[in-house]
């Protein structure tokens, strides 16, 4: 199946995974299958533990690649995420996104996209 990539979320109980790399200062957060607004919150506190150890400048790749849904109830948390990459001064975002259907855009979104833009941040 070149050019695709698996996606085995159904056999795993946790809908997320956070992985990070100080070195080379990269935070990887991948969700998978339907996400509800509890694991949204359980990996936000995972993100904040993992950021708090990482150096100012750090990057974030977000994976929704196999993404099904994401509870809007958990909105909130998204944006705590923002807000915690806003204060450790997060360089560059990337977003995998191959389903635009699946591109999460809460109420938070656009305020952390224009401080990225006013602040010189890629996105």
């Amino acid at each position: 199946m070149r050019g695709q990539q698996l996606c085995y979320f159904r056999f795993f109980p946790t809908m997320f995974s956070v992985d990070a790399n100080d070195v080379e200062r990269l935070i990887k957060i991948s969700w998978s299958g339907q996400v509800d607004s509890d694991e949204m919150r359980r990996c936000a506190e995972e993100i904040s533990v993992t950021a708090s150890k990482m150096r100012p400048g750090f990057r974030v790749l977000a994976d929704l690649t196999c993404l099904e849904s994401m509870d809007p109830a958990g909105a909130p948390y998204i944006g705590s995420v923002m807000d915690l990459c806003v204060t450790k001064q997060v360089e560059h975002v990337v977003r995998v996104i191959p389903d635009p259907r699946k591109d999460v855009r809460f109420k938070y979104y656009v305020p952390f996209s224009l401080w990225l833009e006013d602040t010189g941040h890629n996105m």
